[in-house]
């Protein structure tokens, strides 16, 4: 496998208080070679090319504070698979061989396009009223001769939202929204939220918050098949949206060089969209790669606490932490949600000079155990055990308004049970200023 990959951001200060940034991205991938298929043999030859860009202003205008961002990625994606074993010498092999096309070929373009913008601004000197509207996309087109020999979809969503932060009393700050979303397949729906956070001192607060949200299914879910190592999907154009209510309630606080917070948070999903294995299974080489179909949940949950700490160190040294342990619940089968990790914790260390222009932090993200498969009759069900990826990110000032800097992602290069990342990343660039 190759695969190349580079970005630019430029951000233009044209005015005092108005910004215009933009940016791109382009990456190029390629692989070649012999796969087991099916437990065929077959030539392999893969191109994928994904390009997004962004244009976005940040400004005040009438005491207003705006930000209007556009956003757009291309991604395509040509694949060709040949069997080359035929003629098998093993009968049960031909057998299979015999049922099957010879060549397997994609050539698939996905296009998303994304339109948001706020305002924000005081009024009678305690509400900070924010209007916000947002516009997307998606498209999927192309050929895939897995008997659909030709896919054309597209659906957007449009959503419009208000919020006001205000303070109820000195001590007490409230912020209370709601969301509007227009979907081109399944309607409106409306949703709100609202939080509060109580200072029971100057450093220690109180905050729970309250919300309903709205997800209706992608592109993917609803035409596409998908195959990788993770698992076959099957689409379901059948599939309702989901909706959900979530609870949040803690305290969070600073004392001296610490500050931390601690969060019980709980979410109830309704027609959750979901991937529930159907039994069956293609062989990669010696791997059982399982088959799944997209369903709706009638009701499922997830809950769990999240604790996040923080200390400054001496000589510029500071570690960070972040952990959340989490329950879920299929309460179709009162079984564990599938790849809910049990566990995730985060670990920070960070070296930050000002006088020598250096930075750098090494971190550590461990994924604790998760379910990827129920229990069939046949067999027991299929879990992951726990696995942690080291990343290393360094940056150099060189001059006043250069710098360059480099890191390396899972730079143990660590296998990710049933993840679509595989192997060490390299990466370096130079951010200067004008």
């Amino acid at each position: 496998m190759k695969k190349y990959s580079g970005m630019l951001k430029l951000s233009y200060d044209f005015l005092d208080m108005h910004t215009l940034g933009a940016g791109v991205f382009h990456s190029d991938a390629s692989r070649e070679g012999l796969r087991n298929k099916y437990g065929l043999n077959w030539d392999r030859d893969a191109d994928s090319d994904r390009t997004s860009a962004f244009l976005q202003y940040d400004g005040t205008i009438a005491g207003a504070r705006i930000m209007t961002r556009g956003y757009y990625s291309d991604f395509e994606f040509d694949r060709s698979y040949i069997d080359i074993g035929d003629p098998y010498s093993n009968p049960a092999l031909q057998q299979k061989a015999n049922t099957m096309e010879d060549r397997e070929d994609f050539d698939i373009e996905n296009k998303l396009y994304q339109i948001e913008t706020r305002a924000s601004r005081m009024f009678a000197d305690s509400h900070l009223l924010t209007l916000g509207m947002e516009y997307r996309e998606e498209k999927r087109s192309g050929i895939e001769n897995r008997g659909e020999t030709d896919i054309d979809k597209t659906i957007h969503n449009r959503a419009l939202f208000l919020q006001d932060d205000f303070p109820l009393f000195d001590c007490l700050m409230i912020t209370a929204g709601v969301r509007l979303d227009d979907h081109s397949d399944f309607g409106s729906e409306v949703n709100p939220r609202v939080s509060l956070i109580y200072n029971i001192l100057d450093n220690f607060r109180f905050k729970t918050s309250y919300g309903e949200g709205f997800r209706a299914p992608s592109v993917y879910e609803l035409y596409v098949y998908t195959e990788n190592s993770k698992g076959d999907v099957i689409p379901n154009p059948d599939l309702d949206s989901e909706t959900s209510k979530s609870y949040e309630i803690g305290f969070e606080g600073e004392y001296k060089k610490l500050n931390g917070k601690i969060m019980a948070f709980r979410n109830d999903i309704d027609d959750m969209i979901y991937k529930k294995p159907t039994g069956n299974f293609r062989m990669q080489g010696k791997k059982r790669v399982l088959e799944y179909q997209k369903i709706n949940l009638d009701e499922a949950y997830t809950q769990g606490i999240e604790i996040e700490a923080g200390l400054a160190l001496p000589c510029y040294f500071s570690v960070f932490a972040n952990s959340t342990f989490i329950d879920s619940k299929n309460d179709d089968t009162d079984e564990d949600l599938l790849e809910v990790p049990e566990v995730k914790l985060n670990i920070r260390l960070c070296y930050d000079n000002p006088d020598l222009g250096f930075r750098t932090n090494i971190r550590a993200n461990y994924t604790g155990k998760q379910l990827i498969a129920p229990k069939f009759e046949d067999g027991n069900k299929d879990e992951t055990g726990g696995y942690t990826v080291w990343n290393i990110y360094v940056e150099k000032n060189i001059g006043q308004n250069l710098s360059l800097f480099a890191g390396i992602d899972n730079m143990f290069n660590r296998e990710m049970p049933y993840s679509a990342f595989r192997g060490a990343f390299f990466y370096c660039g130079l951010s200067a200023g004008f």
